[in-house]
């Protein structure tokens, strides 16, 4: 009988646990995304690089010619040295410092523009991307969504990397890149 009213104390008990809510977003706290995988893998992402890169080989083609005219003016110029006035040569000589300072600052120019546009480009991928994230974790109901790299352990479900990667791929499938143009160096209409 004992048995009996344990029971039936069990039995009437049970609807009132199963009626209680599950805690809010006990099953998705959180969730797990691969940002350098996305950005790595991403359209958008390698599109950026390309352009970026393709500027850069057109950079260093443009800056290698440039070099070749400083190394051909300072060639003339030490072969001009018992010829000229020391005056003189040392007129041309700073000219050529000048012109060597010149293209030194254009091509830290070129660089920091460069830098600078790939900052842009990429900080406008990381925008998508974090609206994204956000988007799904709502969804999900996750409370917070950390980096892959960062976790030591995860279950599989709570990774959202693929979809993360597919919609950004959707939304974001290329992206221009402005790159502003330095300043030339000063031509001048004598040589160094």
């Amino acid at each position: 009988m004992r048995r009996l009213v344990l029971l039936l104390a069990l039995f009437w008990a049970l609807p009132l646990f199963a009626a209680e809510p599950p805690a809010p977003h006990a099953t998705n706290a959180l969730l797990v995304v691969d940002v350098k995988r996305i950005l790595d893998e991403s359209k958008a992402s390698v599109s950026v690089q390309k352009k970026i890169e393709a500027q850069r080989a057109a950079f260093q083609t443009e800056i290698a010619a440039k070099e070749k005219l400083i190394r051909d003016a300072e060639q003339e110029l030490l072969a001009t040295r018992g010829k000229l006035e020391a005056r003189v040569y040392a007129e041309r000589e700073n000219q050529l410092r000048q012109k060597f300072r010149e293209v030194e600052q254009y091509v830290q120019d070129r660089r920091r523009l460069l830098e600078q546009a790939t900052t842009l480009s990429m900080g406008k991928v990381r925008s998508v991307l974090l609206g994204i994230v956000t988007e799904i974790a709502r969804r999900r109901g996750a409370q917070a969504v950390l980096i892959k790299q960062q976790v030591l352990w995860a279950e599989n479900a709570l990774d959202i990397t693929d979809q993360v990667l597919e919609r950004l791929n959707a939304q974001l499938p290329d992206l221009p890149v402005e790159i502003e143009t330095p300043k030339e160096p000063a031509k001048e209409g004598k040589k160094p």
